[in-house]
């Protein structure tokens, strides 16, 4: 958007920041709006949508990449992308990549059980976690890095350790569910990760 309206950056986020103070739009990381204006998706834009979210749903910590989406809904990539965009800032899947999405609630299943798994070992391998959730590559190395980004473990060498959960009053957003990260991150406009 700033590159079309003509005029220095600074100067454009400075006219959004205060029309967004002033309650006339409302941003996210991608998008401005209108204040008060909601999307309305065509019925075919639902059918993407609902679809998408139920490949996620059933894909659990192994769901479809987004070109895979793609060939399984029938639909082109802008769409299925600008859906994924949608289940994400409402809440309902996290961009954990730009190829990959996940739900919600696999992601808050995957946070307990690596904490979960602190209690025996507070250290975690990437073959392990491959085998404790039956992953790929493909999939396990991308969780990873999500769980490093979410403060729940940290890289050591080949290794990664689990963190303790933040304590309710902390102010951490390391045990907030993603849900409400990226609700956060959509209306402050800060990234959740």
């Amino acid at each position: 958007m700033r590159e079309h309206a003509g005029v220095p950056a600074g100067v454009a986020d400075g006219a959004l920041l205060r029309l967004e103070a002033a309650g006339r739009v409302r941003r996210d990381r991608d998008t401005v709006a209108t204040a008060g204006r909601t999307v309305r998706l065509t019925e075919a834009e639902q059918r993407i949508q609902d679809g998408l979210a139920v490949l996620l749903d059933e894909g659990g910590l192994a769901p479809p990449t987004l070109s895979e989406a793609c060939r399984s809904l029938s639909a082109a990539a802008p769409l299925v992308e600008a859906m994924r965009r949608l289940l994400a800032h409402a809440g309902r899947a996290v961009i954990v990549t730009p190829d990959l999405s996940f739900s919600v609630e696999a992601l808050d299943s995957l946070r307990e059980a690596v904490q979960e798994q602190r209690r025996s070992n507070p250290e975690i391998s990437v073959g392990w976690f491959k085998e404790r959730f039956g992953l790929s590559r493909k999939h396990a190395i991308p969780l990873l890095e999500w769980l490093d980004r979410e403060r729940v473990t940290v890289r050591v060498g080949d290794v990664r350790r689990i963190r303790p959960p933040a304590q309710p009053g902390e102010g951490s957003s390391a045990t907030a569910s993603p849900a409400r990260r990226s609700a956060e991150a959509a209306v402050s406009g800060v990234p959740a990760a």
